[in-house]
Parts: structure tokens; sequence; C-alpha cells
């Protein structure tokens, strides 16, 4: 009974660790969309919104416990998890917040999409849909 349970148990918890792990990566990337927003409310185009620039932090500044960093490309937000130390399902792979269309319409708010380069099953809940 003992090793049914665990059959089933652990896959689920290491999905539940990964996940988790990702949030992480999508916490920190959601923190910098008010400047790229600010960023474009300013400058009517995202082009230039980019790490180290428009006071927003170089990517080697924004890191965390699993994410090695996060790198902004002209609006796009993409954060890379570690390689080493992380659950091997997400190692280096990426989440990336990007204005949803990719140029947006002047006067109105931006939306953001949300996507992974990793398994469905790891990627945080928020992120399988467009983000407010």
């Amino acid at each position: 009974i003992v090793a049914i349970l665990a059959i089933i148990a652990v896959p689920m918890y290491q999905n539940y660790i990964a996940r988790t792990q990702m949030t992480e990566a999508l916490t920190l990337a959601d923190s910098l969309k008010i400047q790229v927003a600010d960023i474009y409310a300013q400058d009517g185009e995202l082009t230039g919104a980019d790490s180290g620039t428009n006071g927003i932090p170089t990517k080697a500044n924004i890191t965390g416990t699993y994410v090695k960093e996060i790198e902004v490309k002209d609006g796009v937000i993409t954060a890379t998890m570690k390689d080493t130390g992380v659950s091997a399902g997400i190692s280096g792979k990426t989440l990336v917040i990007s204005p949803d269309p990719a140029t947006p319409v002047a006067d109105r708010p931006i939306t953001w999409k949300c996507t992974s380069d990793a398994l469905s099953q790891y990627v945080p809940k928020p992120c399988t849909n467009t983000i407010p």
C-alpha cells in the first residue's frame, strides 16, 4: 500500500516543487511590468524598453533562488531558470511575459501574455492565460 501511494504521490510532489520554483520567475518578471508600461506611456513605444536602461535593472541584478536572470528587450520580459539547484524539468527553461499584442494600441492599457518553454505541468496557473 505504501509503495502504491509513493508511486502516485512522488511525481505529483515533484511537479508541485517545479511549479513553485517557476512561480518565483513569474513573480520577479511580473514586478517589471509597471516599469515597461511607464516607458510605453512616456514614449508611446516599447523600443528601448531594455534591461539596464530607462530605470530597468540589468539582467544580472534581477535574480532569485531559482531564477538565473531576467532580461527585458523592447518590453518583452524573459526570466531564465538556473541550470542547477532547480527541478530537472525546468532547468534552463524560460518564462516570457510580453505585451499582447506586440505593439500596444495608444490610449489603452497594455495587456500581457505569459508563455514558457517548460512543460505545462510545471508552469504556474496564472501563466496559462493572458495576465492583466
